[in-house]
């Protein structure tokens, strides 16, 4: 759901922001640099931590470690990436249902 209501934004305004696609690949860049990958966020104190924690990708990784690596579960932990992926979703079909008769894109 994350994916497909990014991937509706994206895509509808990269029609009218031919540099979009430049600004979207450094910007995965930088959201990877700032998701905590090679490190736990448990780790992290101060301004770092508040830079990871507003990185969306942060929250489906903790939810997988949970998954994958047996940590225990919180709720917080299940229901953040759920939450961001219906409001992506949702923003996105906005975005879709708004720009639906100037694209060519048809859903």
């Amino acid at each position: 759901m994350f994916l497909y209501g990014s991937g509706l934004i994206l895509s509808l305004l990269t029609v009218w922001l031919r540099d979009l696609p430049y600004i979207v690949g450094i910007g995965m860049q930088i959201l990877f640099w700032l998701s905590p990958i090679t490190y736990a966020r448990r780790d992290l104190e101060g301004i770092f931590r508040t830079v990871v924690d507003f990185n969306p990708i942060t929250y489906f990784l903790e939810f997988t470690n949970f998954v994958f690596l047996g940590y225990p579960i919180s709720a917080v932990g299940v229901l953040a990436p759920i939450g961001i992926a219906f409001a992506t979703l949702t923003v996105g079909l906005f975005v879709a249902n708004k720009l639906q008769g100037r694209s060519v894109i048809l859903l």
